[in-house]
């Protein structure tokens, strides 16, 4: 409805004043210049005022049911996979290609000094566009960047995806002016 609504993140472990957290919503006003959304907090750094985000934190849980080793290397990028049991997924699924890390491929990114095979791993969000049982192959929507080894534990898993179909409409937003003078070194900061 038409108004002015005032936001605000609400502590400092906030890191937005509104989160939409599931698919198929829309955030809609009467229209611009009709309804508003003032946000009343001042120190936005690394903030939003709108995030949307995910709450459940198994969105990338690998399942053995739902999980298929690669079963051929692929040097370049690609979007046909072959897997050991194409059964395990369907056309729609989203799913995760991933491949541990090993010393070996950590030191040829040259990233020693960032990443350890315990706390890292390759991943592509994908959605699968064709399935063939047969022939034991998942095709996804869009190629991979890196190659995939199955000494690297290559594989494909099936993951609840991501948010989709979410919106803000006919709104107009709204910022409280920070008071502090925008000249210092810290004037980001409360």
């Amino acid at each position: 409805p038409s108004g002015t609504y005032k936001i605000s993140v609400q502590d400092d472990k906030d890191i937005s004043a509104l989160k939409i957290t599931e698919s198929r919503v829309v955030l809609r006003g009467d229209g611009p210049g009709k309804t508003f959304l003032f946000n009343k907090t001042t120190n936005m750094r690394s903030k939003s005022v709108v995030r949307v985000q995910s709450n459940k934190s198994d969105i990338m849980k690998e399942e053995p049911a739902k999980t298929s080793v690669v079963t051929k290397d692929y040097k370049l990028p690609t979007t046909k996979i072959a897997v050991a049991n194409a059964s395990k997924f369907e056309v729609g699924n989203w799913v995760a290609v991933a491949s541990d890390l090993t010393d070996g491929w950590i030191k040829e990114m040259k990233m020693e000094k960032l990443w350890t095979p315990k706390n890292a791993w390759q991943v592509h969000l994908r959605q699968v566009v064709a399935v063939n049982t047969e022939q034991n192959t998942i095709t996804i929507d869009i190629p991979t960047h890196y190659e995939l080894f199955t000494k690297r534990n290559a594989r494909v898993f099936v993951i609840k995806g991501p948010i989709e179909d979410v919106g803000i409409e006919k709104l107009s937003f709204g910022n409280e002016k920070n008071p502090k003078s925008g000249w210092e070194f810290d004037d980001f900061e409360n």
